[in-house]
């Protein structure tokens, strides 16, 4: 298929995370945090100039779909909290009937989904109500089907399909067996990657996100406006659980926390929400009432600021380095002189590509631009052959 067509789903997704996010974010800043209309546009200023997201939008694998699929379902829970245990049955008939197709789309959306059955049960609790109960029952019945189907089907053979290496390569990204050293290597996970939205790096790049969702995180749970205490505390936990959640897979070696932020994208919602209130908390603590108005507008600049010259960027410089160029030219002129859809012979073993960043993505631009066409020497080996022969 064209390079563009399979462009098109990613980009579709990251558009309709934003609409998604603008409501999760009204339902949240609205309802437990603040109606001032300026104030309320930061969370999403931060998640629409965000680099990562930006950028996963338009490449080739799907990973913004991870971030539409958690906005859809820290909405629907966010709404589930907001309009009481009452209208619970109803609230949660949307996602009981998504989650299913949802864990096929996207692994750690399983995450998100857990999150919420664990922040929506005391709401469950509350109602008493049979019909409650029931819809909760099936959302979770559908959770684990969908996710068990998925990983029985697919999942098992691609860890397979890695092996060691895999679990070499996000060694980093799982937290360490020395309880001496965990302290530091969470430091790293939420100062690094993991959280750079809008922007940030590697080594506390990412510190001040981080500092602004914990006071995020406080204001939403000890402040924000008077009144229902306990929905504004399951807000905080549907927004946390994810968090919970991936790092005891991690402890498993079943998923990585943080590392790159294309397996960590999912956490953006909770992070671009919770770091915009953390700014709201900030700007509202400001003795001179006419300089908040001030101070956002500014804010919300250097976000339209900060994602007009990434795009910029990215037009200027349509790659992300040199070498990846190099390789996706030299593999692509190959093919294109090989002749019609005779097989192509590849004698490097792919497995040693692994783990290996300066040619890893030689080989998937191989498999990229190859295809079926692709005959590696394991294959002929199965066969019973050796290159050069008939």
């Amino acid at each position: 298929p064209d390079e563009l067509s399979l462009r098109l789903l990613p980009f579709l997704a990251a558009l309709a995370s934003l609409v998604c996010f603008r409501k999760l974010s009204r339902t949240v800043m609205e309802e437990f945090v603040s109606r001032d209309a300026l104030l309320g546009l930061l969370p999403l200023g931060i998640f629409a100039a965000s680099y990562y997201l930006i950028r996963y939008g338009g490449e080739l694998k799907p990973y913004s779909l991870d971030v539409l699929l958690a906005c859809v379902f820290l909405w629907l829970g966010a709404e589930g909290i907001r309009r009481g245990p009452e209208n619970l049955a109803r609230t949660l008939l949307a996602p009981a009937l998504l989650i299913a197709p949802a864990t096929w789309l996207s692994y750690p959306v399983v995450f998100v989904g857990a999150g919420m059955s664990l922040s929506l049960l005391p709401s469950v609790v509350r109602s008493g109500a049979a019909r409650a109960w029931l819809v909760f029952i099936g959302f979770n019945a559908a959770l684990l089907a969908g996710f068990a189907s998925h990983y029985l089907l697919f999942g098992i053979d691609q860890s397979a399909g890695g092996g060691a290496a895999v679990q070499s390569f996000w060694a980093d990204s799982f937290p360490p067996s020395a309880p001496s050293s965990l302290a530091a290597w969470l430091a790293s996970r939420h100062t690094g990657l993991m959280f750079a939205h809008p922007n940030g790096g590697p080594n506390g790049g990412s510190t001040a996100t981080l500092f602004f969702f914990l006071l995020g995180a406080w204001s939403l749970g000890a402040g924000g406006k008077a009144g229902r205490h306990r929905a504004r505390f399951e807000i905080l936990a549907l927004l946390l659980a994810p968090f919970v959640l991936n790092l005891a897979a991690a402890s498993l070696h079943l998923y990585p926390y943080g590392g790159h932020p294309r397996v960590a994208l999912f956490h953006a919602p909770s992070i671009c929400l919770l770091g915009g209130i953390g700014l709201v908390s900030a700007i509202e603590r400001i003795r001179h009432a006419r300089w908040r108005p001030r101070i956002t507008t500014a804010l919300l600049g250097a976000c339209v600021l900060m994602g007009v010259l990434c795009i910029g960027r990215d037009l200027a410089k349509p790659y992300r380095s040199e070498r990846n160029l190099a390789n996706r030219h030299l593999v692509q002129e190959a093919f294109e002189a090989a002749p019609g859809a005779a097989p192509i012979l590849v004698l490097n073993d792919f497995d040693a590509f692994r783990g290996r960043k300066r040619s890893y993505n030689l080989a998937w631009y191989v498999r990229r631009f190859g295809g079926q066409r692709i005959v590696t020497a394991k294959n002929l080996a199965a066969a019973g052959l050796t290159p050069g022969s008939d």
